[in-house]
């Protein structure tokens, strides 16, 4: 038996591809002269079927990761639209509080005018006597009736104007 048709002694290489592999003392047999025995033959298609299977299943896992990889991307775009509408949700309520404040603040120095209006109205009525200062408590006694259902700041004024 020649050394390079025993199973035990080919290598893939010479297995898969006979004219490629140099041997120096023994050359190879020609394709015509070369008829690998059955075993050989089988080990072949056992190698061939195992490579084939690989790559089916190198190609199922990629699949399936390529399937991760985008069920994660549309979880991502999901969470990136969520959280664009609780920004602007956000943005709103903001808006809405800022406006608020405007509006209080606003309110503030108008009713701080007043205040200050009516406190000089008080001093000059103070400084020309006291009747005046009577007619001013006589006119705001009406207000004083209704203090139970005025802010705060109204009744504050009021007494300082007595």
């Amino acid at each position: 038996m020649h050394p390079m048709n025993d199973i035990a002694t080919l290598s893939y290489v010479e297995i898969m591809h006979p004219m490629h592999h140099h041997h120096h003392h023994n050359p190879l047999p020609t394709p015509s002269s070369y008829q690998p025995h059955q075993p050989e033959m089988s080990m072949i298609a056992a190698i061939d079927e195992r490579r084939r299977r690989r790559m089916i299943s190198n190609r199922e896992s990629a699949r399936r990761s390529r399937m991760r990889k985008q069920r994660h991307l549309d979880e991502l775009w999901s969470q990136v639209l969520h959280l664009r509408s609780v920004h602007t949700h956000l943005l709103d309520r903001l808006n809405d509080a800022v406006d608020a404040r405007d509006h209080v603040l606003r309110e503030n120095a108008e009713l701080r005018r007043e205040a200050s209006d009516l406190h000089r109205t008080l001093q000059g009525l103070r400084r020309e006597g006291t009747d005046q200062a009577a007619v001013v408590t006589c006119n705001t006694a009406h207000l004083r009736a209704a203090a139970p259902c005025l802010d705060r700041n109204v009744v504050a004024s009021m007494d300082l104007l007595h």
